[in-house]
């Protein structure tokens, strides 16, 4: 076999990148769960919990996954930063809804626009970099 010949880049169609798209369609459902009947409902906030742990994990999952079994692709490299900075985003911004009516409720959303301002702008970043 010729070794300067690069090696065959893997599919897009891979167990990683799947989990990315399934983070990126989950964002909604948490957002949902979270903020359903207003953000009172205890038991869709557990649900909204429990579904971001899931969600995260597959972060870790699938990162794994790529860097183990050499399924690193281009798509994966621009799809999961937006993946977790979706979520997180949501996450953030659904907290800010549920505590707006709080004392500390405008400077919660404040911290809640420089964090995402800041984690938007480096992957907005890393998308022209790649």
């Amino acid at each position: 076999m010729d070794s300067s010949r690069p090696a065959d880049k893997p599919s897009n169609l891979n167990v990683p990148n799947v989990l990315t798209v399934i983070r990126i369609l989950g964002v909604p459902v948490f957002g949902w769960l979270l903020l359903h009947d207003g953000g009172e409902s205890i038991g869709y906030r557990i649900a909204a919990w429990a579904a971001f742990v899931v969600l995260m994990a597959t972060d870790k999952i699938d990162g794994d996954i790529a860097r183990k079994h050499n399924l690193i692709t281009d798509f994966g490299k621009m799809a999961d930063p937006i993946a977790d900075k979706a979520l997180t985003g949501m996450a953030f911004i659904g907290l800010a809804i549920i505590f707006t009516d709080q004392p500390w409720g405008t400077v919660f959303w404040i911290a809640v626009v420089l964090m995402l301002v800041r984690e938007w702008g480096i992957t907005a970043m890393r998308v022209v970099m790649v």
